[in-house]
C-alpha cells in the first residue's frame, strides 16, 4: 500500500485546506455526496465534483470505484500525476481491474509528463 499514504495525505490536505468557496461536506450523507458529485460532474464544475469525491473516498465509500472516478476526473483536469496516483491506488484495491489498468497505460503512454518507457513498464506488471 505504498501509494496509499501519499493519497491519504493529499486527501487530508485537500479536505482541510480546500478553498473556502467549496461547500461544506461534514453534514452530508453518503447519498447526498454521491448526488452532489454527480450533479457537479454533469454541470462540469469539476473542482466541486472532486471535492465531493474526495470526501466519499475519505469516508470509505466504494474505494475502488471512487478512486477510479478520481483518476478519470484528474485526467480530465490535466492533473496527470494525480491521475496516475489514483489509478495506481485503485489497482491496489482491485488488481484484477483490467479496464483501469489499460486506462493507466493509456495515460502513461499519451501524456507529455510521462513517456513510453513508463507505459511499457506498466504493461509488464
Amino acid at each position: 500500500m505504498e501509494g496509499y499514504t501519499e493519497v491519504q495525505a493529499f486527501i487530508e490536505r485537500y479536505l482541510h485546506d480546500g478553498p473556502p468557496e467549496l461547500p461544506s461536506v461534514s453534514d452530508l450523507s453518503i447519498d447526498d455526496l454521491k448526488q452532489k458529485a454527480q450533479d457537479a460532474a454533469d454541470e462540469k464544475v469539476l473542482d466541486v465534483c472532486r471535492h465531493y469525491l474526495l470526501e466519499l473516498f475519505a469516508r470509505g465509500f466504494e474505494p475502488s470505484r471512487t478512486a477510479c472516478n478520481l483518476a478519470r476526473l484528474s485526467s480530465e483536469q490535466d492533473r496527470n500525476g494525480e491521475a496516475v496516483e489514483w489509478y495506481r491506488r485503485e489497482l491496489e484495491i482491485d488488481p484484477q481491474n483490467r479496464e483501469d489498468h489499460e486506462g493507466l497505460i493509456f495515460l502513461l503512454d499519451c501524456h507529455p509528463d510521462t513517456n513510453a518507457q513508463d507505459a511499457i513498464r506498466e504493461r509488464l506488471r
